[in-house]
This record gives C-alpha cells, sequence and structure tokens, in this order.
C-alpha cells in the first residue's frame, strides 16, 4: 500500500492567527531602547485533524512475521499531522521558525503511549522530491526501494524542503522544528508521521498539539517576535484529540 501525503489538509481542526507570546517579547528585546513595531497581523495558521492507521491494516497481505511478535508487547499506529503556516501579509516580516508539538496524554490508569519513532527526523541540506519511506523490522521509518511489492507499505512525500528537525524519539512528547533556508521563510503546509506505540492494557490515547512560530524583520534579525496558539481563543479542548480509543 503507497500511501501518498496530500497536498492540502483534509479536516481542519482548528484554523486562525497565532498569539503575540509577551513574555518572549520582554526578553527578546530588552537591548532596544525602544521596542521595535510590532507586526499588524500574526501568522495565520490551521492545524489538521490527525489521521490515524493500525500498522497491520497497512499491509494488503498477510501482517509480516515481525511485525506479528512486536504486536504482542504493544499495539503500533500510523498517525499523521498536519500544519499549515501563512505569513503576516506584511513584506517587512517573515516567519523564520515554527514548531508543531505533539504531547501523548496519560489516561486514567496513567498509561502513557510513546512515539516510537518520527519522519521527518532530520533534513537539512537540499530538498528532497518524491521521497518513499517503508517500515524496517525494528519498526523505524527507513527510506524505500525505487519499486515496492505487492504486499508492502510506504509513504510517498512529493517534496521536503529542509531545514526540518524532529526531536522527542521513545518520548511522550516530539516537536517538529522548521527553520528558514536559503534565505526562504517557513509556509505551506507541512505533514508529519509518528508511530505510536500503544500499551495493550491502554484503552483510549489522548493527544495535545501545539504550534508555535518565530517572525523576523528582514534586514534585521535582532528583532523578532515569537508567536503561539492562544488557548483562551482557542475552544475547550479543541487541541485535544482521541487518536486511538
Amino acid at each position: 500500500m503507497l500511501l501518498s501525503t496530500p497536498e492540502t489538509i483534509q479536516h481542519i481542526l482548528w484554523q486562525g492567527p497565532l498569539e503575540l507570546d509577551n513574555e518572549q517579547i520582554a526578553e527578546e528585546n530588552f537591548r532596544f531602547i525602544s521596542p521595535p513595531s510590532r507586526p499588524s497581523y500574526a501568522p495565520t495558521v490551521s492545524i489538521g485533524q490527525p489521521e490515524v492507521w493500525p500498522l497491520a491494516e497497512l499491509y494488503s497481505g498477510a501482517i509480516p512475521s515481525w511485525l506479528e511478535v512486536k504486536q504482542n508487547e504493544a499495539e503500533f499506529f500510523l498517525v499523521r499531522f498536519a500544519c499549515s503556516l501563512r505569513n503576516s501579509g506584511e513584506d517587512r516580516f517573515q516567519i523564520t521558525q515554527a514548531k508543531f508539538s505533539v504531547d501523548l496524554l496519560p489516561d486514567n490508569q496513567q498509561n502513557r503511549a510513546i512515539a516510537f519513532d518520527l519522519y521527518p527526523l532530520e533534513i537539512n541540506q537540499e530538498i528532497k522530491r518524491n521521497c518513499k519511506v517503508s517500515l524496517s523490522p525494528n519498526i523505524k521509518f527507513k527510506e524505500a526501494q525505487a519499486s515496492l511489492g505487492g504486499t508492502d507499505f510506504a509513504l510517498e512525500y512529493t517534496e521536503l524542503q529542509p531545514t526540518i528537525i524532529a526531536t522527542g524519539v521513545g518520548e511522550y512528547k516530539a516537536d517538529w522544528e522548521y527553520r528558514k533556508a536559503q534565505g526562504k521563510g517557513v509556509q505551506g503546509s507541512k505533514f508529519m508521521h509518528m508511530i505510536v506505540k500503544v500499551p495493550n492494557n491502554m484503552q483510549l490515547v489522548r493527544t495535545k498539539l501545539n504550534l508555535t512560530a518565530r517572525l523576523e524583520q528582514n534586514g534585521n534579525p535582532l528583532v523578532k517576535w515569537l508567536f503561539k496558539t492562544d488557548i483562551k481563543k482557542v475552544p475547550s479542548d479543541c487541541l485535544i484529540v482521541n487518536l486511538v480509543s
């Protein structure tokens, strides 16, 4: 099964402008006698509804033996996260960094799923096009061969632009950080994949999502503004979603 990454977010969980992080503003702009002018418009973002697939269902034929063995230890799911970023509308500012965060929450018995693996994990130098990623027998993402067998599974990305750095493999909280490269700001739709390992005795997996973005004034990288998801303006529990139930 070839699971292609879409060009746009299919189902939007929340969208709207981000809010200035006033604590960071005070800390980062202390060097100026008078504060630099703020952007008139905040970055507008969309956060997609996570998509979830049990790993066993991604194989069209028999389940691989290595996956059957692993599923005796825990359940494994593939989760796709998505967000998009649009600039403030002012040419003198650009988004230079954005961070999408996933926090896997404990259940009532304090069981907790972990981010077993993440993709993309690190994209530093060059743009990757028509990239296919499959799973290794230890349930880790790996670059796939040019041709796949009829029962194999792979993800397909049309394009991956640097710079992307993911952290949190094997932990409860994971982040994907996007940074500008070659003078080009961070914008557009971003798709991220996670292998979630769920204890067999865990019935409900919930996750909390968050997104921050940093704007810099063109020609003056000292002038920075950090924007974040304003929880007060987001409907209650909107960014806390059920992954597995």
